[in-house]
């Protein structure tokens, strides 16, 4: 296995998509939702929602990616460009999942890091990271990212949220966000993040 790297969503992703939707829905998650049916109305969906076009009310501009170990995919994250007012009480601007058999191997970290390079990139001076109280593996993931706790809040969906601010350095010049291919990674305390 190489280091995991993160993609924007493509045609080549569709049937690994289409597997982890199956794999989210067995355990009673919603990601990937609504599984796609028609590929073709699906990746101009995911296309049009990282353009900001065409957006549904209360939705905003949102990159969606994969992340990949050679041709296999681990996982999901968003980046959600900017926050509504809902999002900003729950939701955030990153979202991610793991498979369940790639889980307790890191790559919760390798997402969330990979995500951080790509806000940075995208001029986000800050992001926002909210996730269930119940969810310790997630917790420990925010709160090595350098995540500052900032509260906790009653999601409308019903769970305890704990709500996480990370600090992102300016971007510098001249560098592509990561699923542009360049392999950067983003360490908000300077040090190799968990593998």
């Amino acid at each position: 296995m190489g280091r995991p790297r993160l993609e924007q969503v493509g045609h080549a992703h569709l049937d690994a998509l289409v597997e982890l939707a199956r794999e989210y829905r067995a355990e009673g998650s919603t990601s990937l939702e609504p599984l796609p049916d028609d590929p073709d109305t699906y990746l101009r969906r995911v296309r049009d929602m990282h353009a900001g076009v065409g957006l549904d009310p209360g939705h905003v501009r949102k990159t969606s990616f994969v992340l990949v170990d050679g041709e296999r995919v681990l996982g999901t994250g968003q980046l959600r460009h900017e926050l509504t007012p809902g999002l900003h009480r729950d939701g955030g601007h990153i979202g991610y999942a793991v498979r369940a058999g790639e889980r307790g191997k890191g790559h919760g970290h390798d997402i969330l890091r990979l995500l951080l390079v790509e806000a940075r990139a995208h001029g986000l001076p800050r992001v926002l990271i909210t996730v269930a109280e119940t969810n310790a593996p997630s917790l420990r993931v925010a709160e090595g990212a350098g995540g500052v706790f900032d509260g906790t809040i009653l999601s409308p969906r019903g769970p305890l949220m704990r709500r996480y601010w990370i600090e992102l350095p300016p971007s510098e010049s001249g560098i592509p966000p990561q699923g542009s291919g360049d392999g950067g990674i983003f360490d908000p305390d300077g040090t190799p993040g968990p593998r």
